[in-house]
């Protein structure tokens, strides 16, 4: 495995005064810290099938050229899910990234609790 991170980011205006600008999605190369590959937010894209969240089309999209070689890709918690990981993984890409507690795939009987830490493989704990 190679030792390449792409980090998608998106920009935030919530905080703003002005809430209007030009979003872009990003990936970066981790360790120069360049950017390798992006494009804007341009609201619904109509390339994007209704069946795929939006997490995982940026994902794939940005990591396209990258796919198949055997890199790594870090992401936040909007981007990172179990069924992003699977597509990936067929791809021989692997993502490394914090998931959100309340994501529905994650097991009902395990509660998260926070500054908690739980390593998942195949949705089975590992001790």
């Amino acid at each position: 495995m190679s030792n390449c991170s792409l980090l998608p980011l998106d920009a935030d205006l919530f905080n703003k005064p002005d809430k209007f600008g030009i979003e872009f999605w990003l990936a970066s190369y981790v360790r120069s810290e360049y950017l390798v590959n992006g494009f804007p937010y341009l609201g619904k894209d109509e390339t994007r099938a209704s069946n795929v969240p939006l997490s995982e089309f940026v994902v794939t999209k940005l990591a396209e050229p990258y796919l198949d070689c055997g890199r790594n890709i870090t992401a936040d918690d909007f981007f990172t899910s179990t069924s992003l990981t699977k597509k990936l993984f067929a791809k021989k890409t692997t993502l490394v990234g914090t998931i959100r507690a309340n994501r529905k795939v994650l097991p009902k009987e395990d509660k998260m609790t926070q500054f908690a830490t739980k390593l998942y493989k195949n949705l089975r704990i590992i001790p």
